[in-house]
């Protein structure tokens, strides 16, 4: 008598589970519209499935002062790819034409105590907003799920100044190294505190 009542909740269990597996399957097949049965295993089938397994697209940005990289993550095992479109290169500095001028003043003549940014820290500057407007277009374009910063500390100060809006939104970690002499794979070494390369 106790078997059969351990057999029967056994069945009773199964058959539960075996509803539950079908209503999973039926919500999978209405997320796909226009296709056959959810058991075909049509082509149009695995069309479906893959497109609703779209990886998680994550660029690692590389940058120094002279020049940015975007690299492209498109899972686990997959690595990095360069993205060609977004690689920049800061332009060359302009060198300053003379110091800072004479000026006249009750005292007398003598040199004007003006504080002026250098042309290299102005065009470190420009470059890092430039990065960084270059990202937010390709995040506005949805070219990326999210992404990743790799600079030295002094540009990535400058990277964050510039960094708004759904662009930080997006920003999944930072490292404040300057990697940028290394190889693809000592960077995916580093990256591995972030993500699953």
């Amino acid at each position: 008598m106790a078997l059969s009542v351990a057999v029967l909740t056994m069945a009773g269990f199964l058959f539960a589970r075996l509803c539950q597996m079908l209503r999973l399957a039926r919500k999978a097949e209405l997320m796909c519209i226009n296709r056959p049965s959810f058991w075909s295993g049509t082509s149009e089938d695995i069309r479906c499935k893959e497109a609703s397994m779209k990886p998680i697209v994550t660029w690692v940005v590389l940058a120094n002062a002279r020049v940015a990289n975007v690299y492209a993550h498109m899972g686990p095992g997959n690595g990095l790819t360069a993205v060609g479109d977004q690689s920049r290169h800061a332009p060359e500095i302009p060198m300053p034409r003379d110091k800072a001028g004479v000026g006249h003043s009750i005292g007398g003549p003598g040199v004007s105590a003006v504080a002026q940014k250098s042309p290299k820290e102005m065009a470190e500057n420009r470059f890092a907003k430039e990065v960084i407007d270059g990202l937010s277009e390709a995040c506005r374009r949805k070219r990326f799920d999210r992404f990743v910063l790799i600079a030295g500390p002094h540009m990535m100060g400058l990277l964050r100044a510039h960094l708004k809006g759904p662009l930080s939104a997006v920003l999944i970690g930072e490292i404040p190294k300057d990697l940028s002499a290394q190889s693809i794979g000592d960077i995916e070494t580093h990256l591995g505190e972030l993500i699953a390369v």
